[in-house]
C-alpha cells in the first residue's frame, strides 16, 4: 500500500546538463556575466524555487560537480562521450532517465540566466495540474518579418504593416518540462500532447557567444533584470 501511495504523488525534478568546452564560446557556463559566473544566475534562481523536489546537475567536469554540490545539488557523473557536440539534449535525458524517479523531468541550461522562479513555477504548476500534457516547452514572440524557402512567413509583401502589428512566429527557448512516462515512451523532451508555454524576451535570452554576453549584461545595466 505505501508503494501505491507513493507511486501516485506527483514529483517534479529538475536536470541541468552543464560541459566545460563550448565552441562558440569557451568555457560559457563558467564565463563572468557582469559581477558573477553564468551558472550563479540560473543555480541563484532555482533555490527560490518551491514546487520542484530535486535538482541534478549532469557534467563530467569534477569541478562543475563540486560547485553544484556546494549549492546543494545533485549531481549526476556524464562519461566524456556524451561531451560531443553531436549529442543533443534528448540523449543527455535519456541517459539519465533511470536516475531521476519522478513524475516529472525539467529540462533547463545554464544559458537561460534571465528565467525567474515564478515562471518554473508556472510551468511546473501547469504540467502537474493537468494530466492531458504529456510536455511543455518555452516559447518566444517574436515580431519581425519572417521569410521560408523564399517565401513570407507571417507577413504579405503586398500589405506593409509594422512589425508590433504583425503575427508574432514563436521560437523555442530552452525550457522543457516532459513527463517521464511521455519521454520513456518516445524518446523526446518534446513529445505526445504538446503545450507550448510562453515566457518573455528577456527570459528567453540565450547565451552562446560573446555577443549574447554583452546583450546580457546591457539587458542587466538596463534594469530589465530582476
Amino acid at each position: 500500500m505505501k508503494l501505491k501511495k507513493k507511486e501516485s504523488m506527483m514529483s517534479v525534478c529538475i536536470m541541468i546538463p552543464i560541459k566545460t568546452n563550448n565552441e562558440r564560446l569557451p568555457g560559457k557556463n563558467t564565463y563572468p556575466l557582469k559581477d558573477k559566473p553564468l551558472f550563479a544566475y540560473l543555480f541563484s534562481t532555482l533555490k527560490k524555487v518551491k514546487r520542484v523536489d530535486a535538482i541534478y546537475v549532469d557534467s563530467s567536469d569534477e569541478k562543475i560537480l563540486k560547485i553544484a554540490e556546494e549549492w546543494g545539488f545533485s549531481t549526476l557523473k556524464r562519461p566524456a562521450k556524451f561531451n560531443d557536440d553531436h549529442i543533443a539534449g534528448d540523449d543527455l535525458l535519456m541517459r539519465v532517465m533511470g536516475d531521476l524517479k519522478h513524475n516529472i523531468v525539467g529540462l533547463l541550461h545554464v544559458t537561460s540566466p534571465f528565467l525567474k522562479a515564478e515562471t518554473i513555477e508556472a510551468a511546473v504548476d501547469e504540467i502537474s495540474n493537468d494530466s492531458s500534457i504529456d510536455s511543455l516547452f518555452g516559447v518566444a514572440p517574436r515580431y519581425n518579418r519572417f521569410w521560408f524557402k523564399d517565401k513570407p512567413v507571417n507577413h504579405d509583401v503586398k500589405k506593409l504593416v509594422r512589425t508590433q502589428d504583425l503575427i508574432p512566429v514563436f521560437e523555442e527557448a530552452d525550457f522543457y518540462f516532459v513527463r517521464r512516462k511521455a519521454f520513456l515512451k518516445h524518446k523526446k523532451r518534446v513529445c505526445g500532447k504538446m503545450k507550448p508555454f510562453a515566457i518573455s524576451d528577456v527570459e528567453s535570452t540565450d547565451i552562446d557567444t560573446l555577443i549574447d554576453i554583452i546583450n546580457g549584461e546591457a539587458l542587466i545595466d538596463a534594469g530589465l533584470v530582476d
